[in-house]
């Protein structure tokens, strides 16, 4: 599990196995949540942002834990900011392969 996923979607992968007798036993998830995010202050990670507009992306998310490039390009705060992020790896995939498939969904992103 990725420690940058969304609250919501902690509690839903560790749920996933438990019994409905243990999820019964569990506090109200409002206060998992928010032990959640305490947790995450904790880490020393950067706060995740809630619009478009902060200034720059923190450096401990701009590289993987191997310190390899992993923010490719940021055109910088506003509405129209595209951020494009990418391993070395996947941008080898992606110039070898012959089709390339898209669509218009992005399950994260920053809503105004």
């Amino acid at each position: 599990m990725n420690c940058n996923e969304a609250t919501q979607t902690v509690i839903d992968i560790c749920l996933v196995n438990l019994s409905d007798n243990a999820i019964a036993r569990l506090p109200n998830f409002k206060h998992v949540k928010r032990t959640i995010r305490n947790r995450r202050g904790q880490n020393g990670l950067p706060k995740i942002p809630h619009d478009k507009t902060f200034d720059q992306i923190p450096d401990q998310l701009s590289t993987t834990k191997r310190i390899t490039v992993f923010l490719r390009y940021d055109s910088g705060s506003g509405n129209d900011r595209i951020i494009i992020l990418s391993s070395t790896e996947q941008l080898q995939l992606l110039e070898n392969g012959e089709e390339l498939l898209v669509n218009g969904t992005f399950k994260v992103g920053i809503v105004n």
